[in-house]
């Protein structure tokens, strides 16, 4: 991180030309621009906070920390599920090569042309939200809410894993059904496994990119296969964020 820093301070101390194209470069881009304006216009701006190194680096390190265990937890779900339901992954692979082909890999260019590993991802989230009672809220009045009393002040967790395994919101909530989103606008109160309303996570499309180019390479590169003819073990783990219980094992041969 203090090398990006030292590199981009160069940049601005000699006026060069930031490439913006990473979080970090933007954030260090967003501070020289308010130390250009305070420059210019000779004032301290109202009660913005000023984007220091400090700050930078706090928010780099959150988005490691959050994004990868989440990420890297939906991965190994959905490749659990897939190995559970080889017809799934084949038609995954099989869109993969009508759309991307054998030669390269996928990248970002080519999600919107992925509309069924998608629907792998969102039933994936559905089943196994990485947050599986969502943050922490706070009510900020005394109110009503299914014949319950919330006095202001009171903690809510909203529990995603119970709305997204509602048989009242989904049929058969219980079975791995990537077809269900086919040609679904899924309304945001029943899929909510970045939250929902202003306090939703604002890495959700980020995230989802990263899974989607992660797990659209693997199924590209591997054949994968079960060890044995078991299926795999889909118990969840006990934590904030919810792992498998046991870690996945399987085998797999480069393509």
């Amino acid at each position: 991180m203090e090398i990006i820093c030292n590199q981009r301070q160069r940049r601005i101390q000699f006026n060069s030309p930031a490439q913006t194209t990473g979080v970090a470069a933007v954030l260090v881009h967003k501070q020289a621009s308010k130390q250009r304006e305070r420059e210019e216009q000779m004032i301290i701006i109202g009660n913005q906070r000023d984007y220091t190194n400090q700050i930078i680096k706090g928010i780099i390190l959150v988005m490691l920390t959050v994004g990868t265990d989440t990420s890297s937890m939906t991965i190994e779900w959905a490749l659990s599920l897939l190995l559970n339901h080889p017809e799934v992954l084949e038609k995954a692979r099989a869109e993969l090569n009508a759309q991307v082909g054998t030669d390269r890999l996928v990248d970002k260019h080519d999600l919107s042309n992925l509309p069924y590993l998608h629907n792998i991802i969102s039933e994936t989230l559905r089943l196994y939200p990485a947050a599986p009672m969502l943050v922490p809220h706070e009510s900020f009045d005394d109110c009503k809410i299914g014949g319950y009393n919330i006095p202001r002040g009171t903690i809510l967790l909203v529990n995603a894993w119970a709305v997204h395994r509602d048989p009242n919101v989904w049929d058969d909530p219980t079975s791995f059904k990537p077809e269900r989103f086919e040609g679904l606008q899924v309304q945001p109160s029943k899929l909510i496994s970045f939250g929902i309303g202003r306090r939703s996570c604002l890495g959700s499309g980020p995230a989802q990119r990263v899974v989607s180019l992660a797990l659209g390479s693997l199924i590209q590169s591997f054949d994968w296969k079960r060890i044995g003819e078991e299926e795999i073990d889909l118990a969840e783990g006990t934590r904030v964020s919810m792992p498998k219980a046991k870690p996945l094992e399987k085998t797999c041969f480069r393509n």
